[in-house]
């Protein structure tokens, strides 16, 4: 059960010295003013949920002097930690890997007894429930649709030295529970992350939640629950993209109690500007864009099917 007395929420926002390309966002976006503006508009409806968003970071100076330049100071609260893990310069998902980092950390106690960690490009539209073992969100049909089921099964049994019969695969945008959950989570990262990267190159997916996935099969057998935020409707991943497999118009999820959007960092960024943490505001705009978006992408399937441009069956999203 989460700490009634914390009111903390952990967000991560690791700078890289140099510049590296971020899944889901264009190169004309700069990484860090985009991230550090989303976790502005985080901030803010965390907060309207009664909860302060905390953001840890390698680069607290740096960061206070561009919330400066974006004219947003005071209103993110960033936290130094000193990362330890050794990550390869030049990985994909680079910043990503320093999540498990956060995990050690959780571990530990060092921050509170109970934990809960969110991506940045996500909203809190309503009050979350406290998780009943180890929080995640299961991604279901989107994994499986990214990759084969026997593909995902592989990796994960590769890793964790576990025969998996069914594939699960949870997402590293929503992590909740207790510390002691945390720390054996991370036990579990580090004695897989040798052969992590010594195989790196082997695995279809890379990133923190390759080793997530790979670390959990162990934890039922110590006794972990893992409580799935996803199958329960209070964390939903959403793309505004074209998709591999299908998903749910956005109405049926609209009600969920956070909101993950990384297809859509631009206008998470933007939203604070408005500095409004009211879901029925956030919403309204939010599909008004949506309506644009949803159009564009119907324009490139037609267009992709005319060219014969794309081999692969695309999914285009919609409002209902």
């Amino acid at each position: 059960m989460n700490d009634p007395h914390d009111d903390r929420v952990f967000g991560l926002l690791y700078v890289s010295e140099k510049r590296t390309s971020h899944a889901n966002l264009k190169a004309h976006h700069d990484p860090v003013d985009t991230y550090l503006s989303c976790a502005v508009t985080c901030s803010a409806f965390y907060r309207a949920q009664a909860k302060r968003l905390v953001v840890l970071t390698n680069a607290r100076e740096r960061l206070l002097d561009r919330c400066k330049r974006l004219n947003i100071e005071n209103r993110v609260d960033l936290q130094p930690h000193k990362f330890r893990l050794q990550v390869p310069h030049g990985i994909p998902f680079y910043e990503a890997h320093f999540k498990l980092d956060l995990l050690d950390a959780f571990g530990s106690g060092e921050y509170g007894p109970c934990i809960t960690l969110v991506d940045l490009d996500t909203v809190a539209l309503r009050p979350i429930r406290a998780a009943s073992g180890l929080g995640l969100v299961n991604l279901g049909a989107e994994a499986l649709g990214a990759a084969p089921e026997d593909i995902l099964r592989r990796d994960i049994s590769r890793l964790s030295k576990v025969g998996v019969s069914e594939v699960f695969w949870f997402g590293g945008e929503f992590l909740s529970g207790s510390a002691d959950l945390f720390r054996l989570l991370s036990a579990n990262i580090k004695k897989i992350w040798p052969q992590y990267l010594g195989d790196l190159k082997t695995f279809h997916h890379i990133g923190d939640e390759m080793l997530i996935n790979a670390a959990l099969p162990k934890l039922p057998v110590e006794g972990v629950k893992i409580d799935d935020f996803a199958g329960s409707g209070d964390v939903t991943r959403w793309w505004s993209s074209r998709t591999i497999a299908p998903q749910v118009p956005f109405c049926q999820i609209a009600g969920s109690a956070v909101l993950h959007l990384p297809g859509d960092k631009p206008f998470l960024a933007a939203w604070r500007i408005v500095k409004s943490p009211q879901p029925e505001a956030f919403l309204r705009e939010y599909k008004k864009y949506l309506q644009t978006r949803i159009a564009l992408r119907r324009m490139a399937s037609t267009f992709d099917k005319i060219l014969s441009r794309k081999r692969r069956n695309w999914f285009v999203p919609s409002l209902v």
